[in-house]
């Protein structure tokens, strides 16, 4: 039946032709050609199509933790693409899923190479703050420092948070100068979320004279009271400062005098777990 159905449509299209007075051979010739690219190069998928596919999948299997299973599937693309980006962009991503292990060392040699294939593009940001991250996690400074050269006059997305990555490197540290200016450069950014942190640490990173407060009063004897109450009961030297508020002295309990906050913060960590009883406050 199938047989009978094709010679029948070839004998309608004949006698179309022989209507139309169109050459029947030379039709026949251009429909073949017309078939055989079509399914030569029309039914073919783009290999930029099944990379981008082949990422999605290694993303979805990230998402679900399967890390093993993303690596296969990025070392292949890796392996078959003829594009730096992709390669760069299949680096990067096994990249991640040893950040997601922990496995910084790891994370940073695929990185590195990611890094000298994607000069450019939308992950070029993110690779730069995820080497400038291992980096300090693995305690190579001069490796963040150079990366970070390199990257702060790309303009990339990913700056203030570089920055922010920097900056709380150096707090933990104790290079508090340091921390200041990535903290700054941060905040100046106007980015809504490492902004709003950069703000925040900046204050941890203030430079003065700094106490820990236990408590203040308005009459100098309550103030005493307390205050020897504390010395015997904890064995803390505690003293009393007369501090002026909007006119009004007030009595303060305070402990220690430190130059720094990030000082004043290490010792009341340290008074809150051995006195849990005691409420001590940073004042300046």
């Amino acid at each position: 039946m199938k047989i009978f159905n094709i010679a029948t449509n070839i004998g309608l299209f004949k006698l179309f032709c022989i209507e139309k007075k169109i050459n029947v051979r030379s039709t026949i010739w251009y429909l073949l050609i017309g078939i055989s690219f079509f399914f030569n190069y029309g039914c073919q998928v783009s290999p930029a199509v099944t990379e981008n596919k082949r990422l999605e999948l290694a993303q979805e299997k990230i998402i679900k933790k399967d890390y093993d299973g993303a690596r296969v599937i990025l070392s292949k693309v890796y392996e078959s693409s003829k594009l730096k980006t992709e390669k760069g962009e299949a680096l990067y991503w096994i990249a991640y899923t040893h950040i997601k292990e922990s496995s910084y060392s790891d994370a940073l040699n695929y990185l590195e190479n990611a890094d000298k294939l994607y000069r450019s593009g939308h992950l070029l940001g993110a690779i730069s703050s995820r080497i400038i991250a291992c980096a300090l996690l693995e305690n190579n400074e001069a490796r963040a420092i150079r990366q970070y050269q390199y990257i702060q006059d790309k303009k990339v997305g990913e700056m203030p948070e570089i920055d922010f990555i920097m900056g709380k490197y150096y707090h933990k540290k104790g290079d508090l100068a340091n921390a200041k200016i990535y903290f700054q450069k941060c905040r100046n950014s106007g980015d809504n979320l490492f902004g709003r942190r950069a703000q925040y640490s900046l204050k941890h990173v203030e430079e003065g004279v700094f106490y820990l407060q236990l408590g203040a009063y308005s009459n100098s004897a309550n103030a005493n009271n307390v205050n020897q109450k504390i010395k015997s009961e904890y064995s803390l030297n505690t003293y009393i400062r007369e501090v002026s508020i909007g006119g009004n002295t007030l009595f303060v309990i305070s402990y220690g005098k430190f130059t720094t906050r990030m000082e004043a913060e290490t010792e009341l960590n340290k008074l809150k777990a051995r006195y849990k009883n005691l409420d001590f406050v940073i004042r300046p």
